[in-house]
């Protein structure tokens, strides 16, 4: 017993370490890569765990999100809906996780042009968000500002500038006036005002 527990635990260590290099490969730009890592960590957790497990639906996220960076909308979309259908039936639907993953959501539809449903998944996630972390959580700051650049990107500056300004506040407050997230987001108002 004691020899399938550490087989089956080197198998996870090994499938996680796979997906965190995808990640990375991803942030680098290397999409290709990036995916090729995370399909065999998505692989591996559903093999380990099966297909309706918050671990795989984790993975399953992280590389929906790498198709839409690729422009692979509608595989993007498969994915990310059932990752957050598992999500929401296994941890719930009232949680972090849920709301960070129709965050990540609302990014593909916006992609896709469906603007409705972008708002409101982003809307969805602001106030779960609210409701976990009373208006100051860097996580709230961050959709904060994915939303705001989302009102920029559909015309709609005037709204977005209030949600720039919520978000740098919440971000100044949690993290402190030298953290890179501060500096992105003062970055994005800013780009917000030039533009209006």
């Amino acid at each position: 017993a004691r020899e399938i527990d550490n087989k089956f635990n080197a198998k996870r260590r090994y499938g996680r370490s796979t997906n965190n290099l995808g990640i990375t490969l991803w942030k680098m730009g290397r999409l290709v890569e990036a995916e090729e890592r995370m399909r065999e960590s998505l692989r591996i957790y559903e093999e380990l765990f099966g297909t309706q497990h918050e671990y795989t639906a984790t993975i399953m996220n992280t590389l929906g999100v790498v198709y839409r960076e690729q422009g692979r909308i509608p595989q993007s979309l498969n994915l990310q809906l059932s990752a957050l259908q598992v999500i929401e039936e296994t941890v719930g639907v009232h949680t972090r996780r849920a709301y960070w993953l129709k965050g990540n959501l609302a990014d593909t539809y916006a992609a896709s042009g469906e603007h409705s449903k972008a708002e409101q998944l982003y809307l969805s996630a602001i106030q779960g968000y609210r409701q976990l972390f009373t208006n100051a959580h860097p996580q709230l700051g961050r959709i904060l500002t994915k939303y705001a650049e989302f009102l920029d990107q559909i015309g709609r500056s005037e709204e977005a500038e209030s949600y720039h300004n919520d978000a740098l506040k919440i971000l100044r407050e949690q993290l402190g006036s030298q953290h890179p997230r501060v500096a992105e987001s003062l970055m994005k108002a800013a780009h917000n005002a030039a533009r209006r």
